[in-house]
């Protein structure tokens, strides 16, 4: 039985929140494509930008004017996981969904997820990019390998199960969002294993979908600086969240 009472989703109301960091260029593109898509389901969705400190606000911010979206300015860099709670806290949707803001998935992966949310009965929704063996070649190098190394040392320390720990879209109850993202420990690259973690704990159930990717850029990680703040990051989350959930 799941922590949160458990409801078929009858209608598409969503809020749909892109978090975005100088990534103008391709943000126009993907809201573009969201409301297509959006609109074959539901006509009543929001799309809400967060602009986590960006240093091209005024690029980011006319986009948002152009595509008649929602615009949230951070004004210091605080990271994805804070700039997607953030977006939340101001959602007005039964389902609350986070997506990469350059939209590195192929268009009918969208489709497909949307249409998962309509019908599946779930706390937690999940793209999976590992279903699909050709994603493993759509990365860099340093990218797959980090992202797959991240995955296992995640399921060693906070025994995540068999899911995508980093897969940028993911869509929620709202019940289930405010409770994961009200308490969350950590703002920057750790924060998607933070939250499948939370989730086990609360029996919140979780279910996966097949993602398929476009070629990706290489990555903006720093192997040693970012990769030990990743394992502290863990670590932490192991420790404090039973606290932080108040369980």
């Amino acid at each position: 039985m799941s922590f949160l009472k458990r409801c078929k989703i009858e209608a598409m109301d969503i809020s749909i929140i892109l978090p975005t960091l100088d990534n103008f260029q391709s943000l126009q593109e993907t809201i573009t494509f969201i409301k297509q898509t959006i609109a074959k389901y539901n006509k009543n969705t929001e799309i809400i930008v967060v602009d986590d400190g960006s240093q091209l606000k005024n690029e980011i911010e006319n986009v948002c004017q152009l595509q008649n979206v929602k615009y949230i300015r951070l004004e210091k860099n605080h990271g994805k996981g804070f700039a997607i709670k953030t977006g939340f806290s101001e959602a007005k949707g039964k389902i609350l969904v986070f997506c990469d803001s350059d939209f590195p998935f192929q268009e009918d992966s969208l489709q497909e997820f949307f249409h998962s949310c309509e019908h599946m009965r779930c706390d937690v929704l999940t793209g999976d990019r590992r279903k699909f063996k050709e994603n493993f070649y759509k990365s860099g190098f340093l990218r797959r390998h980090l992202s797959k190394t991240f995955n296992f040392i995640c399921k060693l320390i906070l025994d995540t199960g068999d899911f995508d720990n980093q897969c940028g879209l993911k869509a929620f109850k709202r019940e289930s969002a405010l409770v994961l993202f009200k308490s969350l420990l950590t703002n920057r690259y750790s924060f998607d294993a933070e939250i499948i973690y939370k989730s086990n704990l609360l029996g919140l159930e979780i279910q996966s979908i097949p993602i398929y990717l476009k070629i990706q850029k290489s990555t903006n990680i720093t192997l040693l600086t970012d990769g030990f703040h990743m394992l502290f990051d863990l670590v932490r989350i192991r420790i404090y969240s039973k606290a932080s959930l108040k369980i």
